[in-house]
């Protein structure tokens, strides 16, 4: 029988924020510009983890920064 590692990028992230929405932002800040808002329940392709702003995936395809208190791991 052979078993298989899982791959990390196996996590599944979501988007959780009371407001019921994020911010996918173009740069590392909050003052950055809107590229999407991205909804709570959402799930997200997390392609860098460092510092306060990961650089994610939204499901459309937009890449950007989400600040890393509103992504949680499934």
């Amino acid at each position: 029988m052979k078993y298989i590692y899982p791959k990390e990028s196996n996590t599944n992230f979501i988007i959780q924020d009371s407001d019921g929405f994020t911010n996918l932002r173009k740069e590392k800040n909050s003052s950055s510009q809107i590229l999407q808002k991205i909804n709570t329940s959402e799930q997200v392709e997390v392609l860098d983890q460092n510092g306060d702003w990961w650089l994610v995936v939204s499901k459309e395809g937009k890449k950007g920064y989400v600040h890393k208190s509103r992504i949680k791991s499934e």
